[in-house]
Formats: C-alpha cells, structure tokens, sequence
C-alpha cells in the first residue's frame, strides 16, 4: 500500500516537471515585486550562497522588530491571509545537540521572520494587497507612535553583517 502512495506522488512530480520552469518563473516575478513594493518597509531579505539560485517556493522576510511582525500577521489574518514562520522556533534552542551559544544570532532572528504568502497563481493584486495590508500597519505605527519604522537600508542585506555561508554534507 506505501508502495503505491509512493508510486502515486512520484507520477504527480513527473506530470509537473514540465512546468516547473514557468512556475520558477512566475515566482521569480511575484517575489521582484515584492521587492519593489517593500523598498521602504522595515525588514530585509536574507542574500543566499553566491553558488546558490533562489527558487522563490517562499518569500522570508525578517522584520525590524518581533511586534511589528506580529501586527502584520494579525493585519494579514483579518483579510483572511495566512502567512508561514517557517524558522520559528530556532533550531539552535530546540535541539539538543546544538551549542546555542555557537549560534547567537539565530534566537534573534527566528522570532523576526515571515514568509507572506507566495504562490505561483498569485495575481499582481494579491501580492499588492499582501503588502499594502503590511505597508498600513507600518504607517499606522508611524502615526501612533511617532516611531521611525521606516527602512533606510536595502531590501537586501546581510543579517546582522554575517556572511552568507554554505552548508555543505
């Protein structure tokens, strides 16, 4: 019976392989966007390996702050949006074999990040609606608080000025 899941998800993979450079390049379109549309927003997106490529399957961003996330999320979920903390909780505290203190900056940013929704059928409307929902609580906060929750630096940064690495087997 496991045989014949298996059979039944490998044949669903081979039927889609055929798209996959389309879907790869939808993606890449949607997350550009993103990028355009989040240029003053406080976060920034994590910069891969050199040797590596983006598949863009979801977009991480780590935010300035962990409350201005969390309004976001809850912003998002009140448009019946859903969003992803796929690195939450850090690994670095959750496994035993791991040195914490070998990773410091892990804790930070794991309660820091999100991935906004990011699927290949998206329209341009739902990614704008998607950080235009982002963009007003970000301002609301501005006017609330008088904070300064505007982003000065590049979307694209090196967290917490470590470099990129590679894991390799």
């Amino acid at each position: 019976m496991e045989r014949q899941k298996f059979g039944i998800l490998c044949s669903h993979g081979f039927v889609n392989l055929k798209h996959i450079e389309g879907i790869s390049n939808i993606r890449k379109a949607l997350s550009r966007l993103n990028d355009d549309l989040l240029q003053s927003f406080p976060a920034t997106r994590p910069i891969g390996h050199a040797a590596s490529e983006n598949n863009n399957a979801y977009y991480p961003i780590v935010f300035a702050d962990a409350r201005l996330m969390q309004d976001c999320i809850e912003a998002l979920e009140t448009h019946q949006i859903y969003t992803r903390r796929y690195f939450y909780p850090s690994l670095a505290k959750s496994l035993p074999y791991v040195d914490e203190d070998y990773l410091p900056n892990t804790d930070s940013i794991s309660k820091r990040v999100l991935c906004p929704s990011l699927y290949f059928d998206f329209s341009q409307e739902d990614v704008e609606k998607i950080t235009q929902v982002m963009i007003k609580v970000q301002l609301e906060r501005v006017f609330q608080n008088g904070a300064n929750y505007v982003n000065t630096t590049p979307l694209y940064t090196k967290i917490d000025n470590e470099e990129p690495f590679l894991i390799t087997g």
